[in-house]
């Protein structure tokens, strides 16, 4: 099964369950399958189509989920980017990985994105222009983003997601042509020892990684994961998301971590599940687990072996 056949059969199971819930915003599994076609049908119109490499730069957000499984539902490859990525790392990562197509966000935290792809493709700064040329970024064609000070020659997010199109015969075809072998995602490692290297995985590896975390760590229906691990993250997009959603459980999103509001979050939600950082999960717990729901299980994962509050496990083992 690919990811997005798999997404569309969460999607007629569970229907108004909720799958992700974003700073009040509550998005079912049905919507989120419906959504994703419509990505998935925005794309094509961009030019999308099978092993097109779709760059995502956006914070841990419904539409970050929402372009991905757009773009494996036409078979195309999402490079997921770092949100830290700096003018030459960004570079790199967009040249690397042939992206074609680029969704992002304007600016998050202290990061202009769209100061730095102006510079690596002044093209963006004119409005006339369909198809973006960059020596520098020669595979790239467009780029979409949302948030202010966008650049002329940038789609506007939010209107180029809203605009119907395609058709569902059209899109079902489209669907049935993707494998499960078939290349889903390029994540690029942390280049700590050397130049970042780019790591494809299928949609099948992908979804059994997603299965494994999730039998291991024994989620059901009734969970609600805080996710916050970036999507940019192997651990964040496969071992947080795609396993929660596997078994028809909510994703608890946030795009900044605070702990007074991460722990209000998960009262309010009923978190019975979460992955973190050392820093963030002992943040939370200095505050006091009393602020917990009782009915949370408190089942907690952190991101490697330091130091850590009682009750919480290595994630992957």
């Amino acid at each position: 099964m690919t990811i997005g056949t798999f997404i569309d059969e969460l999607g007629a199971r569970h229907r108004q369950r909720a799958a992700l819930v974003s700073g009040g915003q509550r998005i079912s599994f049905a919507d989120l399958a419906d959504a994703s076609d419509r990505a998935a049908a925005a794309l094509a119109q961009l030019g999308a189509s099978s092993a097109t490499r779709i760059g995502i730069l956006m914070p841990n957000r419904p539409e970050w989920l929402v372009c991905a499984i757009g773009a494996w539902k036409l078979g195309a490859i999402v490079v997921p980017l770092n949100t830290l990525l700096r003018l030459a790392e960004l570079e790199y990562a967009l040249r690397h990985a042939d992206v074609t197509l680029l969704v992002t966000v304007t600016q998050f935290l202290r990061h202009n994105y769209m100061t730095m792809l102006i510079e690596l493709c002044p093209d963006l700064l004119r409005a006339d222009l369909g198809t973006l040329h960059s020596p520098r970024l020669p595979c790239l064609r467009r780029v979409i983003a949302s948030g202010p000070d966008r650049a002329p020659g940038a789609l506007d997010f939010e209107a180029w997601l809203s605009e119907p199109k395609g058709d569902a015969a059209w899109l079902g075809a489209s669907k049935r042509q993707v494998a499960a072998s078939d290349e889903a995602a390029i994540f690029f490692t942390s280049g700590s020892t050397a130049a970042p290297k780019g790591v494809v995985h299928s949609h099948a590896t992908m979804l059994q990684a997603a299965h494994n975390v999730a039998d291991r760590l024994g989620i059901t229906a009734d969970d609600r994961t805080w996710g916050y691990l970036p999507f940019f993250f192997n651990g964040g997009l496969v071992g947080v998301a795609l396993a929660t959603l596997s078994r028809g459980a909510t994703v608890l999103l946030q795009q900044v971590f605070e702990p007074g509001q991460t722990l209000a979050l998960m009262r309010e939600e009923g978190c019975t599940l979460m992955f973190a950082w050392p820093h963030q999960a002992g943040g939370e717990h200095r505050l006091g687990s009393a602020a917990l729901p009782a009915r949370s299980s408190r089942r907690g994962n952190v991101g490697h072996d330091g130091d850590r509050p009682d009750g919480l496990h290595d994630a992957l083992g």
